[in-house]
């Protein structure tokens, strides 16, 4: 089984959000998901996930996070020291976030690197407007850049092309 961080922005066109649920069901066989089930793109892979019949983590910020179920191990609250030093590390302005905006960019840190922060995603898939990777779908990529992980990001004709090969290529 592989594993895909599915990740994006919170205002996600809606045709984006619809190849997000299909990637997300397409994947589901073969693939684990990763996300935070934050309103948008998150919700979009989570729920094709579920259609597709395959398997997910959301790593959430805290409990009831945009109104996660408790007692479902889909949904996962993850703290730790370090992985609150690494979201820091890749912040371009820590200093200006919030306790709660911090806890957000933390769990993108689980998202990408696992609860244990050596298990790494094999891929991110993800929507950013104009495929500039900016926001808080920013903050994870910088941290998969930095483990060299391959990067789709669907705003990007090319990116969707090159989406397409490296699932393929897979066995």
């Amino acid at each position: 089984m592989f594993t895909y961080a599915g990740i994006g922005s919170r205002k996600t066109p809606p045709i984006a959000l619809q190849q997000m649920k299909t990637i997300g069901r397409e994947l589901a066989a073969t693939w684990h998901l990763r996300s935070g089930y934050a309103d948008g793109a998150d919700q979009a892979f989570f729920f094709g996930a579920m259609e597709g019949k395959g398997t997910a983590t959301n790593f959430i910020p805290w409990e009831g996070f945009n109104g996660a179920p408790g007692n479902d191990e889909r949904f996962v609250v993850g703290y730790s020291p370090e992985a609150m030093n690494i979201a820091k590390q890749f912040h371009p302005n820590w200093d200006a976030c919030s306790s709660a905006v911090k806890l957000l960019h933390m769990r993108n840190v689980f998202q990408i690197a696992g609860l244990d922060l050596n298990t790494p995603v094999d891929m991110v898939v993800c929507w950013t407007p104009n495929g500039k990777r900016g926001g808080g779908t920013g903050q994870a990529l910088r941290i998969a850049e930095y483990l060299k992980i391959p990067i789709f990001d669907i705003a990007l004709t090319v990116d969707q092309h090159r989406l397409c090969e490296f699932v393929g290529n897979k066995p």
